[in-house]
């Protein structure tokens, strides 16, 4: 078929020149005939939140609807300046709920000791990509306490050392371990987000120390 009435074909299926993912407007910018590929182009009018592997996985389901009423295949492509945008709202909630922690304090089983460290939430990172979510929570520390739960005696308040046994401790444990001791209230908050929140997404979440 000629690549201008397929064009006008699925145009006429989904209805519109631009599809409506859950408030993120995709509008068809060209079509590329020799690849049978749609452009689409994210107008985020709406200001959503959205991680791009899902609205692909949402895009995919109303192209294989399209297949399976035309027999015809298309591909898409989708221009953007970002993978991966959090809305200042949800920004806002992320920084609350951090803001929130002010104590990471951990059991050293193997060693039988207590780590604790005090401090507050100055910021976050977000590192992403196609199947997982990483929040850095930038946490300045203020003070730190390495206790002997052998001889209930105070070992040592190095900050230095305290944040290596802290760091140390993790590097033995599975890489979610961290997340599910201080960070969980943070997958309620992905959760809520429907262009975020997917089973194929991983999240994990983790402390990074400053000292400015």
């Amino acid at each position: 078929m000629d690549g201008n009435k397929t064009l006008e074909l699925f145009k006429l299926f989904i209805g519109n020149d631009f599809i409506d993912i859950n408030g993120l407007i995709l509008e068809i910018n060209q079509y590329i005939e020799e690849s049978n590929t749609i452009v689409f182009e994210i107008n985020n009018k709406n200001d959503i939140s959205y991680h791009q592997g899902v609205v692909e996985d949402l895009l995919s389901s109303h192209l294989d609807d399209f297949f399976n009423y035309t027999s015809l295949k298309l591909n898409h492509y989708i221009t953007t300046d970002t993978n991966l945008y959090f809305n200042s709202e949800f920004n806002k909630k992320l920084s609350d709920t951090l803001n929130k922690i002010n104590k990471l304090e951990i059991i050293d089983d193997h060693n039988n000791l207590l780590i604790t460290i005090l401090g507050e939430s100055v910021d976050f990172n977000v590192v992403y990509m196609s199947d997982r979510i990483v929040i850095y929570n930038n946490f300045k520390p203020y003070k730190g306490i390495i206790t002997d739960l052998n001889e209930d005696s105070f070992l040592s308040s190095n900050l230095i050392e305290v944040i290596t046994k802290y760091n140390d401790y993790f590097k033995l444990h599975s890489s979610g371990l961290e997340s599910d001791l201080f960070y969980i209230e943070l997958d309620k908050i992905l959760n809520e987000i429907p262009l975020i929140c997917e089973s194929d997404i991983a999240y994990f979440y983790h402390t990074d120390f400053k000292f400015i």
